[in-house]
This record gives C-alpha cells, structure tokens and sequence, in this order.
C-alpha cells in the first residue's frame, strides 16, 4: 500500500464511529449468507478482507487502485472474472463513486459475477433529510440532536 493510500484509509478522519458500523454490518450480512468465496470490490483499509479471512473464507478483492494491492485491478464496470465465480459479491460503499452512466453496467457485472449473493451498501444520508423533514420542529430537533456532526450530516436519535 503506497504512503498516499495508507494516510487516507489509516487516519481519524476517515475511520469514524460510523465507518466501523459499517465494517460490522458488512461482515455479518456475509456470514450470514453461509458462504465460502467471496468477491470484496473496493479495498480500502482491507478491515473486512482481513476479518472475512480469519473467518476462514476465500477472499478475492477487486480495485481500480492498484496501490491498494488488490488481487484483481480492474473496474466493477467490466470484470475479468467468470460467471458466477463467488458465492456472494460485496460492494460496500462503492458505487458512488461511479458516474451515473456506469451505475447499471456496475450492477450487471456484479450479477453476473454473484453466484448466489450480492450484498451492496450505499453511504446512509438520512440524517440529513431527517434534518430536513424536521427543521420546522426545531424544538424537537435541539432536544433530539445527539451532539455531533460525523460528515454524514447530523446525526438525530428517533
């Protein structure tokens, strides 16, 4: 892993309380699904790669970014891996980073690719349209306001 890509995926900053929910959530949905090959597209810090592998699961990762090491450097757009390769496919706050023409060709891919499962998560912004709905509430929203704001908005207890 270059220097670069070890400050960004290795700081404070990017490891938040929220990100690590994430990283649990992403672990149980795949352990939940009983299977043994498992394609990971998108790296980053390798938390879940290295968590799957203690598991005792084949692990295959996949990223645009070859400073990250992956097993695979290739695009989720186009894939160089067989029909149906992996027991589940797991993108994890991936696809946002995609164009929204690259969206369905993405998607296709990782069907293609699943030969059972695709577990697919997308960053959560409904803090902030929670924010939204309420503002007219602004006493409720000051008493229910846990405190803080985690770059996702701020966060509300309902």
């Amino acid at each position: 892993m270059s220097d670069h890509s070890k400050k960004k995926y290795y700081s404070f900053s990017y490891e938040s309380l929220p990100r690590w929910s994430s990283y649990w959530y992403q672990i149980h949905e795949v352990l939940s699904l009983g299977a043994s090959s498992v394609l990971e597209i998108g790296v980053g810090n390798g938390v879940v790669t290295k968590y799957l592998k203690s598991a005792g699961l084949h692990i295959t990762t996949l990223d645009v970014d070859k400073d990250l090491e992956p097993d695979v450097v290739a695009s989720v757009t186009d894939m160089p891996l067989s029909d149906g390769s992996h027991d589940v496919v797991l993108a994890a706050q991936v696809l946002e980073h995609l164009s929204f023409e690259e969206f369905a060709p993405a998607l296709a891919e990782i069907h293609r690719v699943a030969g059972r499962y695709a577990v697919i998560s997308l960053p959560h912004w409904g803090s902030i349209l929670l924010g939204i709905v309420k503002l007219p509430l602004l006493p409720w929203l000051i008493r229910s306001t846990v405190g803080r704001s985690d770059g996702a908005g701020i966060r509300f207890r309902v």
